[in-house]
């Protein structure tokens, strides 16, 4: 069985709704949060219909159950992120800064002074790591 936490990196953040998207693979739960309904205290564990009837009514739960308020955010958010393409230019802002990792032209000095002392970069569009 494979549970995702797509908390920090889930909607949007990666330049597609879900990090696990880059990757291939599908998870049988995942959990989200945060950008579901742009920061208002609502989350979710999202998996299978035949996970989902195993569980006990009201055994999953959280801090973030949802509320009406906070259940019309995750609407409007979801709403917007199609409306607006968001998705789309999370992934070229993304583009755009793997970019000028990989290069130093038209990069103030600053910025490439810090680039030779970040090693071991990786990651997905705008979701970096360094070491």
């Amino acid at each position: 069985m494979l549970i995702l936490d797509e908390v920090q990196s889930g909607f949007g953040r990666t330049g597609k709704w879900f990090a696990f998207e880059h990757y291939g693979i599908v998870p049988d739960i995942m959990t989200v949060a945060k950008g579901l309904a742009s920061g208002m205290p609502l989350s979710g564990v999202f998996t299978r219909t035949d996970i989902m009837k195993k569980l006990d009514v009201g055994s999953i739960g959280g801090t973030y159950g949802g509320n009406a308020v906070a259940c019309a955010a995750g609407v409007a958010t979801i709403r917007a992120m199609k409306e607006e393409k968001m998705l789309e230019n999370a992934s070229e802002r993304g583009i755009q800064l793997m970019t000028a990792c990989e290069t130093s032209g038209g990069v103030s000095a600053d910025w490439r002074c810090a680039r030779q002392r970040l090693d071991d970069r990786r990651g997905v569009y705008g979701w970096r790591t360094t070491r």
